[in-house]
């Protein structure tokens, strides 16, 4: 399950820690009278006016990292199941559709494997770090399930194991 279907769901856990750690935020979630000024009163409204102070660094992939900080996050609040999230569902879109990716079996192959290894992090007593790179193991896997493709539109030629880079993404 993602992040964002995580706080769509009024029924889900992380959900309600995120109601459960400010009245403001929970206020501003559901559309309370005067949700615009609680959102002035934190800075919400200058802050996302306000420039980026600090950009990514060049051949950073920001919504792949804003993926990982999200897994992250899940980890961090405890009961986060590989199995039961968007990475997960990633790697089965991929393997019905390798035949529709250049080099298909082999990018299915690594990610699926990408995706183990980061299970096994998850599963063994594990360091902050390496928790780190298990969220992004898991990144690279959900990109497979967000991005949105024609098998069309797949170039003659890609580089790397990445598949994302090399499809061309309709949603």
């Amino acid at each position: 399950m993602s992040l964002t279907e995580h706080l769509g769901d009024s029924g889900s856990p992380v959900r309600a820690y995120i109601d459960g750690i400010s009245p403001i935020l929970l206020a501003l979630k559901i559309g309370a009278d005067g949700a615009r000024a609680v959102s002035d009163a934190l800075g919400l409204i200058e802050l996302a006016a306000s420039s980026v102070i600090l950009p990514p660094l060049p051949g950073v992939d920001v919504a792949r990292a804003g993926t990982a900080v999200d897994f992250r996050v899940r980890i961090a609040l405890g009961g986060f199941d590989a199995h039961d999230s968007a990475a997960a569902l990633g790697i089965a879109e991929l393997s019905l559709h390798k035949g529709d990716v250049e080099n298909g079996c082999h990018r299915a192959q690594i990610l699926t494997e990408a995706f183990d290894v980061a299970v096994q992090i998850l599963e063994s007593v594990a360091g902050e770090v390496d928790l780190d790179r298990a969220a992004l193991l898991l990144a690279q896997c959900e990109q497979i399930y967000r991005g949105r493709y024609k098998a069309g539109d797949i170039p003659a030629r890609s580089s790397g194991v990445g598949c994302c880079k090399s499809l061309q993404y309709t949603g």
